[in-house]
């Protein structure tokens, strides 16, 4: 069974934790990941919000994008916060449906 790591996001009192599985990569997919990469913002949100539903099911698509978008407002963090949450989820991608990639070991 492969591993997949889990990434914590918190600001500003708020926190969530971001973890892939088959389930949230298939997810992110259906939520239009690839159709959006010519849009880096939002492809970066749909990724993220389909890591956030593994752990909170019931977090709203509204609501994890109020957050989203608090981050990447704050010149402290800007988009670039998620640059290991968008690696991960096209290393997983690429390892559960294409076959590329080697196997990490987290």
């Amino acid at each position: 069974m492969q591993e997949f790591q889990k990434f914590t996001v918190e600001y500003d009192g708020i926190k969530y934790v971001s973890e892939f599985d088959t389930k949230s990569v298939k997810r992110g997919e259906e939520l239009g990941v690839f159709e959006n990469r010519n849009k880096p913002i939002e492809c970066t949100f749909l990724i993220f919000y389909a890591s956030v539903m593994k752990n909170h099911p019931t977090a709203s698509m509204n609501k994890v994008r109020e957050f989203y978008n608090k981050i990447i407002e704050d010149p402290e963090y800007g988009v670039t916060a998620f640059e290991n949450i968008i690696d991960e989820f096209f290393t997983l991608y690429n390892l559960l449906f294409t076959g590329k990639g080697e196997q990490k070991k987290f």
